[in-house]
């Protein structure tokens, strides 16, 4: 490691942050396809040469703790220096901050030894919000840049060709002082949301018309298991996954009621993502698959097969 700045700068972002397992993500900056790799801190620092040989061929290198790894780290992007100083004034002292391009930083911040990916994700949007960070990337699992290797978007690259380094400015790996009042916020927040849902869910059910109360569990299943499956594919995109989920039910046969009730009651985190405008949300959503032609067609089909069905009559062979 002597000698190599990108192993050092790996080794000090890898021990500030203080996982015992990541994901690296490697992304091409042409096509934005993200390729992962789960990884012990060992096997990080192992595939370095790797990594390098990546980011050299176009690619982008991002870390992130891993889904199964007990942490309370909290990603605030897009800071500059007087966010940093203002963070560190009011408790929010990073435990590693990195530069990603020219006086652009991200923070990671850790405001427990373990917290719940709930309590991380309303942290996340708090501190996006109070130092005007980026929204977008304001969530439980969303990846940062891990040092020690160059910014490889068009906007960061100069005339000459040069990419900017992303470098491991700080790396106290030190827990935020404001940490525990954070987490007690937040556990208020959540617990809020939990009340409203409850409140949200039980209303539908006791208004639901009879005959979709006797689908409606089957139909939540459904959204249930493919948003299991979306969500392990697109991380904390929620929208998507809802928009793609909503789509398969559809192309499926089931009708926009059905879809839409499924979202109010299994899409996760609705009442917090989408707080104050949960039905036009869904409401937009569902409209926008049922007008897919893609959508359009499976149910025609489905249509047609079914009335070639009742054209048969029962089938009564023994």
């Amino acid at each position: 490691m002597k000698g190599d700045r990108t192993a050092q700068a790996i080794a000090r972002q890898l021990k500030a942050m203080g996982c015992d397992r990541y994901d690296i993500g490697i992304r091409d900056a042409a096509s934005g396809k993200m390729m992962n790799r789960e990884w012990t801190p060992q096997e990080v620092q192992q595939n370095a040469a790797w990594l390098k040989r990546m980011n050299a061929q176009g690619n982008d290198i991002y870390i992130r703790p891993a889904e199964q790894a007990r942490h309370g780290l909290v990603l605030v992007d897009d800071l500059s220096i007087d966010d940093l100083d203002a963070m560190k004034q009011e408790g929010r002292e990073p435990a590693a901050i990195i530069e990603t391009s020219p006086k652009n930083y991200q923070a990671w911040v850790k405001v427990a030894q373990d917290a719940p990916a709930g309590h991380r994700g309303v942290i996340a949007r708090k501190l996006a919000r109070e130092y005007d960070a980026d929204p977008a990337s304001a969530d439980s699992r969303h990846y940062g840049r891990l040092a020690g290797f160059t910014n490889r978007k068009d906007k960061y690259t100069s005339r000459t060709g040069y990419q900017p380094w992303v470098l491991c400015r700080e790396s106290s790996g030190k827990s935020a002082t404001a940490g525990p009042e954070l987490m007690q916020q937040a556990g208020q927040v959540l617990d809020s949301i939990e009340r409203r849902q409850e409140r949200t869910a039980r209303l539908a059910e006791i208004t639901a018309p009879q005959s979709v109360r006797r689908y409606r569990r089957s139909v939540v299943d459904d959204y249930r298991s493919e948003m299991a499956g979306l969500v392990k594919r697109y991380g904390d995109d929620l929208s998507k996954c809802d928009f793609i989920a909503a789509m398969k039910l559809a192309s499926k046969g089931r009708e926009p009621d059905e879809i839409g009730k499924a979202m109010a009651e299994a899409s996760p985190a609705i009442m917090e993502r989408k707080a104050g405008h949960e039905a036009d949300y869904i409401k937009r959503t569902v409209q926008k698959v049922m007008e897919l032609p893609q959508v359009q067609e499976a149910r025609a089909e489905l249509a047609k097969q079914a009335q070639k069905q009742r054209s048969r009559g029962p089938d009564l062979s023994m």
